[in-house]
């Protein structure tokens, strides 16, 4: 299960304490991942497209906030290189 929240406030992410989760990049791609722990994804910048195994399309850009759940197969369509701050657990 994939959750977005679209320009959460910024006392929730002070509150998360994202300016503090790892930062990374990728370069227009596509992959599968399968998440065995729960893992948020703030986007700083850039656009994907997340398609659950079970699921439509969804679509993630800048001031995004992602959060996949365990058990969650999803393929990654990275349109635009993403720039994000991530939380695994």
């Amino acid at each position: 299960m994939i959750l977005v929240e679209s320009d959460p406030s910024p006392l929730k992410l002070d509150v998360l304490g994202v300016d503090d989760w790892e930062l990374a990049e990728h370069e227009p791609a596509t992959f599968t991942r399968e998440y065995e722990q729960t893992e948020m994804c703030y986007v700083l910048a850039g656009e994907a497209r997340i398609t659950p195994r079970d699921g439509d399309p969804i679509e993630v850009r800048e001031g995004d906030l992602v959060t996949l759940l365990p058990g969650s197969v999803c393929t990654w369509h990275i349109r635009t290189p993403i720039r994000i701050h991530v939380r695994i657990g």
